[in-house]
């Protein structure tokens, strides 16, 4: 097994992350990986055996055509049958994508201080299997892990002879007011010990609750009894007048 780290901001201890709760490079717009952790390996080590890629939108990538790989920092043939592929960004310019030539297992994960107001995460995904999904055979598993790795709840999975081999890029939601004030590790597994599984990811993003007007300016006197509008529940204290510091 080989780790590497495509880390040129930090993770979970960046304040910018902690303070805003948030992806790093959500929309990939820095055009590379920064923010994110990737990682392959499993049953083959060959650099060549999967792509973590970033296209441009609106870019046609053909069959044999080199694409670099940010992982094994090297520029790789893509031959799957799903290609010639043009990719379209669902958010600014760039997106993520995976492309098979082995098997392999990859990962793509960060780790996130989830705030307070956390309400609900979603991306925008699509793939295409050409090979049966099987468990730890063929697979892609999107979790929240803790960070040391260990599943915390499987937000997405393949299932045999259930999902489809095919979805064009599609939003995902799920809720995670669970996980507010706690860091989480946002973790998209692929695993591909068959034929071709190519996917492409964009547009991460965490929504938090709305506060009223003029709160994140501090303005947070004066509010008493009713529910702040856009609010689900109130934050501690809340009616006990403890309005201050409240803006995660």
């Amino acid at each position: 097994m080989r780790l590497k780290i495509w880390l040129l901001v930090a993770l979970a201890v960046s304040p910018f992350a902690a303070a805003n709760g948030n992806f790093v490079n959500s929309s990939f717009e820095t055009g590379d990986y920064t923010g994110w952790t990737l990682w392959e390996g499993g049953a083959s080590i060959d650099p060549t055996s999967g792509t973590w890629g970033i296209a441009v939108d609106g870019q046609t990538i053909n069959p044999g055509e080199n694409v670099f790989d940010y992982f094994d920092g090297i520029n790789a043939p893509i031959f799957s049958p799903g290609f010639p592929m043009t990719y379209i960004s669902t958010d600014g310019t760039y997106l993520a994508l995976q492309a098979q030539l082995g098997p392999q297992t990859h990962r793509m994960y960060q780790d996130i201080a989830v705030g307070s107001r956390a309400k609900k995460l979603s991306f925008d995904m699509q793939y295409q299997t050409w090979f049966p999904f099987a468990a730890d055979q063929q697979e892609m598993i999107i979790s929240i892990m803790d960070t040391s790795d260990n599943v915390i709840e499987v937000l997405f999975q393949t299932i045999e002879n259930e999902s489809p081999y095919a979805i064009p890029m599609t939003t995902f939601e799920f809720d995670i007011k669970d996980y507010s004030n706690q860091t989480i590790r946002f973790d998209i597994t692929m695993v591909v010990n068959h034929f071709f599984l190519d996917a492409a990811f964009d547009n991460f993003n965490i929504e938090r609750s709305a506060v009223p007007p003029g709160w994140d300016q501090g303005l947070k006197n004066g509010w008493v009894g009713d529910m702040p509008p856009g609010l689900e529940e109130l934050p501690p204290g809340f009616n006990d007048g403890n309005k201050t510091g409240w803006d995660q």
